[in-house]
């Protein structure tokens, strides 16, 4: 129930990632990824999911499953948080080292 595709030079994720849907760990760190397809929230069993040092910009449309306890995003591109809502259930959002000027 773990999936690790580090150091893939991946650039973007098909949408049938959102099939994986016993998944319990997603890491996806160093990789050239720019966004994160909306079908991540279909992973309704994902609680860690791991995305630091890439390339993302953009969160908008990103859709995190509920059951998400653990998140990170660091070392990104980030620049903009509105209008993103995460679940009660997160425990740990590490969003260092990004650009983030609007919230």
């Amino acid at each position: 129930r773990e999936l690790s595709l580090t150091y893939k030079q991946l650039t973007n994720l098909p949408t049938e990632i959102g099939n994986l849907t016993q998944l319990r760990r997603l890491n996806l760190s160093n990789n050239k990824l720019t966004n994160l397809p909306t079908k991540i929230g279909n992973l309704t069993q994902l609680q860690h999911l791991v995305l630091y040092n890439n390339q993302i910009t953009n969160l908008s449309g990103a859709m995190f499953p509920n059951s998400l306890i653990t998140l990170r995003l660091d070392f990104n591109q980030i620049t903009n948080l509105s209008g993103i809502v995460f679940s009660d259930s997160l425990k740990t959002l590490n969003l260092s080292n990004n650009e983030i000027s609007i919230i």
